[in-house]
């Protein structure tokens, strides 16, 4: 019952979003 394919698109999905964010956040902070 695992969908690799799909879990490993979402997975890169969040992490990329979740870094942009991150990093956009803490640039924001720093100014």
């Amino acid at each position: 019952m695992k969908n690799t394919g799909l879990d490993d698109a979402l997975q890169q999905q969040f992490l990329e979003e979740f870094e942009a964010g991150l990093y956009g956040y803490t640039y924001l902070e720093d100014e």
